[in-house]
């Protein structure tokens, strides 16, 4: 939307719905004090609503629907923007990127922590160890985008990624204060990736949900998601009936949990050894290999060919796994 639109100050109904539209909404729109009807929906606006928009207080039709606005809000709550406009009789702000609670509510770590061991061998691989690849795999370079949403993975081989599933409401980064971090060098523990994995199925799960594991409280924030998982045969309880919720996930179980969570990802009955440190008759050779035939992971180094089973996930190696993964569901 150009800035120039702010000059059309007699208008009373704008509507640019069902475009093409992208970009932020522009502040300028503030000075069209006069309009009661505003459509804006159907478009492809990102960004955050502006504070200008508050101004508007003739508006009696606002429709802001289907979009990728950021509206840092929990569905159900109406943005702070907006509360006074208080002749509105219709608003849709429906479709867009409402706030998940943080993916971490624990205090951020500290430098360097969670980055998990190096990976053996070096090699190009795909950039799940922070290695940005030197080609040797035949993969093209990877995407950096310049300026994402996020202030702590820029030039991240990652980013894209970071940005696809932030894109679909998977992860609304590791600040639930400012919403600009997304602390990617930081390690995913199994209750967090409950979390990230359900909304990547959009199977949230019950607030009225009990826990069956020994080791999940009851008011475990991520019992929710656990417990779906659990229903749908993604999570299976442990000897004991423990599930070690804080423990680091690792790249194995990060190919179990897939393999059981999508269809598209079929666990290889005979697996024949292709990763040179995942012999055939390992424990998760099956859902490793899986994985490496459906595209979504590259293994860790490409000369030798290795996945690097026990090393821990960051949260950027887990945006790049969720991304290629929902990227090849048919």
């Amino acid at each position: 939307m150009p800035a120039e639109i702010g000059k059309l100050t007699n208008l009373t109904h704008l509507n640019l719905r069902v475009n093409s539209l992208s970009g932020t909404i522009p502040a300028e729109i503030g000075k069209l004090t006069n309009l009661e009807r505003l459509y804006l929906d159907n478009n492809s606006l990102s960004g955050t609503i502006p504070a200008e928009i508050g101004k508007l207080t003739n508006l009696t039709h606002l429709w802001l629907n289907d979009n990728k606005l950021r509206l840092n809000v929990l569905p159900g709550s109406i943005p702070e923007v907006l509360k006074g406009l208080t002749n509105l009789v219709e608003l849709d702000i429906s479709g867009n990127l409402f706030a998940v609670p943080a993916d971490d509510p624990a205090p951020p770590a500290g430098p360097g922590e969670g980055q998990g061991p190096p990976a053996p061998g070096g090699g190009s691989g795909d950039g799940e160890n922070g290695d940005p690849g030197d080609g040797e795999s035949g993969d093209p370079p990877p995407v950096v985008i310049s300026a994402g949403r996020f202030s702590d993975d820029d030039a991240s081989v990652h980013q894209a990624n970071i940005e696809i599933i932030a894109e679909r409401g998977i992860t609304v980064g590791c600040d639930p204060a400012r919403l600009d971090r997304f602390c990617p060098d930081r390690e995913i523990t199994r209750a967090q990736m409950m979390a990230f994995l359900a909304r990547a199925l959009g199977e949230e799960g019950s607030d009225q949900a009990t826990s069956r594991f020994t080791d999940v409280p009851a008011d475990a924030w991520y019992l929710p998601h656990l417990q779906r998982l659990a229903d749908l045969g993604v999570v299976q309880t442990s000897p004991g009936g423990a599930f070690r919720p804080s423990d680091p996930l690792t790249r194995a179980e990060m190919a179990v949990l897939l393999t059981r969570a999508f269809d598209h990802i079929t666990a290889i009955a005979q697996p024949t050894g292709v990763f040179d440190d995942v012999p055939a008759n390992a424990a998760a050779a099956g859902e490793i290999e899986a994985t490496y035939a459906a595209g979504v992971t590259r293994g860790c180094s490409t000369q030798p060919l290795l996945y690097c089973p026990n090393n821990t996930v960051t949260r950027a190696q887990m945006a790049s796994f969720l991304a290629r993964t929902l990227q090849n569901t048919p």
